[in-house]
């Protein structure tokens, strides 16, 4: 196997992992994207898009759903008004602050369980990241 297939099998436990210790389905399937909202403040959804390698219909789609269950809302960016800015709700804010504690739990519990430090494993995941979007970008590409 390759390590591409390792990433993708590790990805398809990521869920069920979060899940564990978030308690909530639905908050463990959107908590990436509440944890990219809440950290950033505010960010568009071209920027959102980028940041997890999708396409913006994609994020638009997910934050969409976030806003159905009342966790983010889009306010017109007063630098682009093409664009909006999205961040979370009071409600969105809480569910993501109230995870804290879980969080620390599940990375603590990884990082006991992990045979080789999470820094050096985060630094090729970003590698493998980088070389992927690097081969998507040139010209001709599939």
């Amino acid at each position: 196997m390759h390590v591409l297939f390792d990433v993708m099998a590790a990805f398809n436990v990521s869920d069920p992992f979060v899940e564990h210790f978030l308690g909530d389905p639905q908050l463990a399937d959107s908590y990436g994207l509440i944890s990219l909202i809440g950290a950033s403040g505010s960010i568009t959804t071209t920027e959102v898009a980028a940041r997890l390698g999708i396409a913006v219909t994609t994020a638009s789609d997910r934050i969409r759903r976030l806003e159905e269950r009342g966790f983010a809302e889009r306010a017109p960016n007063p630098d682009d008004g093409r664009s909006h800015l999205v961040s979370l709700t009071p409600t969105g804010r809480a569910a993501f602050e109230t995870t804290f504690a879980n969080w620390r739990e599940a990375m603590a519990e990884l990082e006991a369980e992990l045979k080789i430090p999470s820094v050096q494993i985060a630094e090729a995941v970003r590698e493998l990241d980088r070389a992927m979007r690097e081969i998507l970008a040139r010209p001709g590409a599939k």
